[in-house]
């Protein structure tokens, strides 16, 4: 399994509430965009120490899901410009894009933890 991983702030001004709403009720219209994903996984995070400090680093990691790396490329050659720049810019309507982090990861192995 090949995944895009992504690792996003909220943008400034944003309570994580408002971030966690936009995502889930306004952006996601945009994964239609990436028919080929099989699975997209939005993983809300939240410091254990106060849930409602601003010293987080993140607000989320999001994990798109993929076959394989071919599958993926071959995905993103098919996305029309004009919605990818609908993505981006919408983007900036709740991330702070200036910081978020890109990444892929392939999925090796599970390991099974004593007991």
């Amino acid at each position: 399994m090949f995944k895009i991983l992504f690792l996003v702030r909220r943008k400034p001004g944003l309570t994580h509430e408002e971030f966690v709403h936009y995502h889930l009720n306004v952006h996601s219209k945009f994964l239609a965009a990436a028919p080929q994903a099989k699975r997209f996984v939005r993983k809300y995070l939240r410091p254990l120490a106060d849930p409602n400090s601003n010293k987080q680093d993140y607000d989320a990691v999001l994990e798109l899901w993929f076959e394989s790396r071919e599958q993926f490329e071959a995905m993103s050659g098919t996305i029309d410009p004009a919605v990818a720049r609908q993505i981006a810019e919408d983007e900036r309507n709740f991330i702070d894009v200036e910081t978020g982090v890109l990444a892929y990861s392939y999925e090796e192995s599970d390991s099974q933890l004593p007991g």
